[in-house]
């Protein structure tokens, strides 16, 4: 009887044991896959910035004669009274906003599907904030030059890494975002994109700093 609870009691500890060393393994392969895809997130940055600049040649215009031009008589006044547009007319003219109240950004989702510690999905949080932030100067030049094209790429690239680690505030902006300029032209409307990227971040760094 002594020796089969001995069996008993060793095949308990080898299947414990089993499970530590297949946790530790799956813990590490999810780990690997994050620092992945945060190099290749790097490296497509690296090859972005590699693209030639086409530059603008100076636009030649046609010289104008001037013309000698006959002083006209001045013609009696005649006053206009100023047109009153309708009120639906005036509230079509009024800019597109994008303001939008976004939650606080929440990394448990590193924690919970990547199976990292919270120590491990905050170190990951601190390589976000710097990417995002190395970004941001070239989103403001391609909004400022119209290229659409690149909006969409950096967005998109940037986009990748906040929601792999989890949902709200700069995740939530940088998906609106990005869905906007795939098809979106109106700079205003990027600009007030980009506003509100800049604004989540601020309490990202607060939140994780």
């Amino acid at each position: 009887m002594t020796w089969v609870i001995i069996l008993l009691i060793s095949f308990v500890f080898i299947s414990i044991l089993a499970f530590i060393i297949n946790s530790r393994r799956t813990h590490k392969k999810h780990l690997e896959h994050l620092q992945e895809e945060l190099k290749t997130t790097k490296k497509q940055k690296t090859s972005q910035r590699k693209k030639p600049r086409v530059e603008n040649r100076p636009i030649i215009r046609p010289e104008v004669k001037k013309t000698k031009v006959e002083p006209v008589k001045p013609t009696p006044k005649v006053e206009v009274q100023p047109k009153v547009e309708p009120l639906i007319k005036a509230e079509a003219k009024v800019k597109v906003k994008t303001e939008k109240d976004y939650s606080k950004y929440n990394n448990a989702r590193a924690v919970e599907q990547l199976g990292l510690s919270q120590e491990e999905a905050d170190m990951f949080i601190s390589e976000l904030i710097e990417q995002i932030d190395s970004e941001i100067p070239s989103l403001e030049a391609a909004i400022n030059s119209e290229d659409y094209e690149k909006i969409e790429s950096i967005s998109h690239m940037i986009k990748g890494s906040a929601t792999s680690l989890g949902s709200g505030g700069v995740a939530d902006v940088l998906v609106d975002f990005n869905t906007y300029s795939k098809e979106g032209k109106d700079i205003q409307v990027l600009q007030s994109h980009l506003a509100n990227l800049k604004h989540h971040l601020v309490d990202l760094k607060a939140q994780f700093g």
